[in-house]
């Protein structure tokens, strides 16, 4: 199943010489690029070829963030309705995009 996706980020077997089943070779750049696009976890794993629980460990194993940010659900909902205040017709995508950008610039602006 998870081996029929895309090959371009397809993660490699890594021979050990090891008893026992052969590791992925999964790298942090390969998971934030792929989640950069704006991809789900299990979208992630599939787009590997690797499972979601063998992501999770990987993740573990790199301190790779569950990618939520900081942001308080009221200022988060104030964002939502000014992007529709002034795109009435605005879609997720769009929505999703656009605050993305405001949460990215918001929590690098507090970093200063």
């Amino acid at each position: 199943m998870y081996r029929q996706e895309s090959p371009a980020y397809r993660s490699q077997l890594e021979q050990s010489g090891e008893v026992g089943r052969p590791r992925y070779q999964v790298t942090s750049r390969q998971i934030e690029m792929l989640r950069e696009t704006g991809m789900s976890w299990k979208r992630v794993a599939a787009s590997l070829g690797i499972s979601v629980s063998t992501l999770y460990r990987r993740r573990e194993e790199l301190n790779i963030a569950n990618g939520f940010s900081d942001i308080e659900d009221a200022s988060l909902d104030e964002h939502i309705r000014d992007i529709l205040s002034m795109t009435p017709n605005a879609g997720q995508t769009y929505v999703l995009g656009n605050s993305r950008e405001s949460v990215e610039a918001f929590t690098s602006s507090e970093d200063v």
